[in-house]
């Protein structure tokens, strides 16, 4: 993979990256931190220019994306916080400039843990949660249970070089969720069918490598948040 775009996240408020969004109508990137409701929520150009660094994330933000069919950003917030499980969004305005927090709570959502970090499926309007090897799913509509899926590792990469937390859904056929062995470099992308690796995508060497968090995808590519920069760096998907 190649590094394409970098965010710089202004300030030093907030240490964790909740992950990357983009506005395709809007030609707008959003990112924010994790582990505090007035942390940044920052708005940059396609090119990474900070168009405004005056929001605040509104909620704990975990999960983190642009759902546009409604334009609006959307996401899930660390589980400690609420006692039902949901997601939050805040509609866009004519600049892509999101407003107020509302939160949608689902009783029957239990997410596997209160750090966990949710993915949207666009493809089949789900939420989708990992806890190292298992995938769960949800209706984003009531919150209903769709099942879940087993992850198999390559031969000789264990659960405890993946970094975590994290679940990635890419909208990619044969490629639709992915993990990141951070000890390795290497993004392995598995099929939702099988729970197969299909793909394996190695970073430049010089590439961020987190434990927990700080890895997202948006506008087809992945990102991963330098903790010591404050920098997202965005890799194409190949």
């Amino acid at each position: 993979a190649k590094q394409k775009v970098k965010l710089l996240m202004p300030g030093t408020s907030g240490s964790n990256g909740a992950g990357v969004a983009w506005n395709p109508g809007k030609k707008v990137y959003y990112a924010c931190f994790a582990g505090n409701s007035s942390y940044p929520l920052v708005m940059f150009s396609k090119k990474g220019k900070v168009i405004n660094s005056d929001l605040e994330t509104g909620v704990d933000t975990r999960g983190f994306w642009f759902n546009k069919a409604d334009n609006r950003l959307e996401g899930t917030i660390y589980g400690g916080a609420v006692s039902s499980a949901g997601y939050f969004y805040r509609s866009c305005d004519s600049k892509g400039t999101p407003g107020a927090d509302t939160y949608v709570k689902f009783p029957s959502m239990t997410m596997p843990d209160d750090q966990s970090v949710g993915a949207y499926d666009a493809s089949k309007d789900e939420i989708v949660f990992r806890d190292r090897e298992f995938i769960t799913r949800f209706s984003k509509k009531d919150g209903a249970s769709k099942g879940s899926l087993t992850l198999n590792l390559p031969d000789g990469v264990s659960w405890g070089s993946i970094t975590e937390y994290v679940s990635i859904c890419t909208g990619k056929k044969g490629e639709e969720y992915a993990v990141l062995n951070h000890e390795k470099g290497m993004i392995y992308l598995f099929d939702a069918t099988t729970g197969n690796v299909t793909k394996t995508v190695e970073l430049p060497e010089e590439a961020p490598d987190p434990e927990t968090f700080n890895f997202s995808y948006a506008n087809g590519m992945f990102w991963v948040f330098s903790t010591i920069s404050r920098t997202w760096y965005g890799y194409n998907h190949p």
